[in-house]
């Protein structure tokens, strides 16, 4: 049941990251991702076939993912991924369950998953604090609000005379 519902809050976390990503570009979601998580040197994904439960693309060069253990990484690629922002699915390779930037790449799937696209190397894979993520998000959505004036229905036009 526990892990159900950290499999859950991680869901949460990954569709609040993609709902918040309407109102942001992909670089300042990037951004925002580094700047809410750690470098990993490796990372489990809790299985052999190299399932991912939940990901989703920032751009074409990288993406969240999340595997049964509801810890989300962000994962970046040496260059260029064709087809991962039109990918349904994403695969990983791994070593028995634990994947290693640098040596380890991503998939892109179409529908049926067949490979849609060559495989794509990891640069570097960071695991997200979603706490830090979650605060980081309501602190931009506060500032934002903060930047909206109401406009004085009585005021009249400046006219540029003084």
């Amino acid at each position: 049941m526990k892990k159900q519902a950290a499999l859950a809050m991680g869901a949460i976390v990954l569709a609040a990251c993609a709902s918040t990503g309407s109102s942001l570009s992909p670089e300042e979601r990037l951004q925002l991702y580094r700047g809410n998580s750690d470098p990993v040197g490796t990372f489990r994904i809790d299985n052999r076939a190299g399932r991912v439960i939940h990901w989703s693309a920032i751009n074409d060069q990288a993406l969240t993912v999340m595997g049964f253990s509801a810890q989300p990484y962000l994962l970046e690629l040496r260059n260029r991924c064709s087809g991962l922002t039109f990918a349904t699915s994403v695969a990983l390779s791994n070593s028995f369950g634990t994947v290693a930037p640098g040596f380890d790449s991503v998939q892109p799937l179409s529908a049926g998953r067949q490979a849609s696209s060559p495989s794509c190397r990891i640069a570097t894979a960071r695991r997200i604090n979603q706490g830090g993520l979650k605060q980081a998000k309501r602190d931009l959505k506060d500032s934002r609000d903060a930047s909206l004036v109401e406009r004085d229905p009585q005021a009249k036009p400046d006219d540029g005379k003084d």
